[in-house]
């Protein structure tokens, strides 16, 4: 794939795990969106997690900010400087990564190191994640542990999932493995995927 075809970097690791990365967000503005899919280059390997949390605040701890009354582009046009004293982030839960070609749905050998770049997900990295459906296991297997709620999180990230297509049968069909007998959760979770993704294609 053409390198400039690429989504442009929006941010870097200030903190990292197995399991989850802590990024700082560049420009406020352009915040990943919650269950979005990110890409982390590594050298030999890349490694794609989703956003699972994000939060904006004072750079500074002395600096608390206050209100204005006044709207976000009237402050952008009378007190700009007060931007530069606010601080964007957001944690990527890793769901697997992708080394010669591949794609593994584990933790990776090592953490991202300090001050690596994060990307949005480009559309064939999109595609190749969702090949396989076992990103789901590590999601509800590794995400309860990380404080993280799995449900919440694979409904965000399939909300643009056509629930008629063979992508989305096989996540179900996945997750209906992972919950097993409790059919009452598995039939909650479907009825949000649904209702979700009939509210984003309408």
């Amino acid at each position: 794939m053409n390198s400039h075809s690429l989504p442009s970097h929006c941010g870097e690791i200030l903190e990292s795990s197995l399991n989850q990365v802590r990024c700082h967000i560049w420009d406020h503005t352009k915040m990943p969106a919650y269950g979005s899919l990110m890409t982390i280059e590594m050298g030999s390997y890349k490694l794609y997690g989703i956003v699972a949390a994000s939060g904006r605040g004072p750079r500074d701890a002395t600096r608390t900010p206050h209100p204005y009354q006044k709207t976000e582009a009237e402050l952008l046009r009378d007190h700009p400087h007060i931007f530069e004293f606010i601080v964007s982030w957001c944690t990527i839960f890793c769901i697997g990564y992708e080394e010669r070609g591949t794609l593994m749905h584990i933790a990776p050998p090592v953490p991202p190191s300090i001050h690596t770049f994060v990307r949005p997900a480009s559309a064939e990295e999109c595609r190749r994640i969702m090949q396989s459906p076992h990103f789901v296991h590590r999601l509800f297997a590794a995400g309860a542990e990380q404080g993280i709620a799995p449900e919440e999180l694979l409904i965000a990230f399939l909300k643009d999932i056509a629930p008629e297509s063979a992508t989305y049968r096989a996540i179900v069909t996945e997750l209906s493995l992972i919950i097993g007998s409790d059919y009452r959760r598995f039939k909650i979770i479907v009825n949000r995927l649904t209702a979700s993704n009939h509210t984003h294609s309408a």
